[in-house]
Formats: structure tokens, sequence, C-alpha cells
């Protein structure tokens, strides 16, 4: 109990890179129409800082990410100590590449600081777009791939959780392009607009 005050007083954490996505990314999240029950993916939700901002703007949230101790850590603080309901706020392990048996379309999808992890990002970038709802949008964003952490950080050459590319702005650039993005926020978030009808 004593760790989650501590981690409430300080929340989201002391980190400045992830202290300024809490403050900037929501700007690009429109609330919810009055009475709407939209739904809202955080695609690699850490600890879960934007799928409580999304909460808090009235979306159903869920947060996934492949490690189960940010999952568990997550539901703790988010859904034992702060109260909040599990069908508002929703934590679970998932892997991006199997999102489409969830079965659930969304209406945003948040995927911030979470490309650069993975090998197939074209791929996950197509599975973002078929579970997304007509009018949908994508938010992404990845590091600086010049700031100091990012250049001598290790290549994860297996996926296992750790950057599996140094030049995030180009591959970004690169999905972007293929997959009809346009850039928001400097050139380092991207977002789309599903043109999509059923």
């Amino acid at each position: 109990m004593f760790r989650d005050y501590v981690k409430w007083l300080l929340f989201p954490g002391i980190n400045l890179h992830a202290r300024l996505r809490y403050r900037t990314l929501p700007r690009f999240i429109p609330v919810p129409d009055s009475g709407a029950d939209a739904v809202l993916l955080d695609a690699g939700c850490g600890n879960g800082m934007l799928t409580y901002q999304a909460y808090l703007r009235g979306y159903k949230a869920l947060g996934v990410s492949i490690k189960l101790g940010e999952v568990q850590r997550n539901q703790r603080f988010f859904n034992e100590y702060l109260g909040i309901p599990q069908d508002r706020l929703r934590f679970m392990v998932y892997n991006l590449y199997d999102l489409r048996a969830l079965r659930i379309e969304f209406d945003q999808i948040i995927c911030s600081e979470v490309l650069e992890h993975i090998k197939h990002d074209r791929d996950v970038c197509k599975i973002f777009w078929d579970v997304l709802k007509p009018g949908g949008t994508l938010h992404l964003c990845c590091p600086n791939a010049n700031h100091p952490d990012n250049e001598k950080s290790p290549i994860d050459c297996e996926e296992k959780g750790g950057h599996v590319r140094r030049l995030y702005g180009r591959v970004l650039s690169r999905v972007a392009r293929a997959d009809r993005l346009s850039t928001i926020g400097g050139g380092r978030s991207w977002r789309t607009s599903s043109p999509k009808v059923r």
C-alpha cells in the first residue's frame, strides 16, 4: 500500500521523456461523444500511463503488453489501489501480432515508443489498420534515434523486449508513406484516420 502511495505521488514516474508523453500525447486523442462507448487500445502499455489518460478522457481503455510483470503491476495499481473498474480500464498480456484474435474494433489506438521493439513493424501497422473502426485513428510515436540513450543501447536481434533497430524516424517514415499516415507533433508522431468503409 505504501509503495502504491509513493508511486501515485510520483506518477507517471521520474523519466522525463515519459512525463512529457503523458502530458503531450493526450492532446491528440479526442474526447468521445457523450454517451458513446468508445474503445481505445494502448498497444505496448508499459506502466499504463497512456491507458489511464484514455480512461480519464472517457474511453473504455485496454492496455496490452507482452510482459506479465507490467500487466500485473498495472492491475494492482489502477484496478486495485485506485479502484478503477476493469470494464473501464483493463490490462492484459497480449502479443501485438495476435490482435485480430481479440475480435475487438477500436476507435483509437496508441502505439507509443513500441515500434522500435518490433521486427515486423509494417505487419503490426496492418494489424492496427484491421482492428480500427471506420474513421478510427492510429497514433504512432517513436523515440529520437540520435538521443545518447538510444545511440548506446544494444540491438535486440531476438525481439525479446529491447530495440531491434536504431533508425526509428526512417522506419516510421517508410511505414507512414506506405500506409498513408500524416505527421503530427513536430514529425515524431503520426496519425491516420481510417477511410475504410464496411
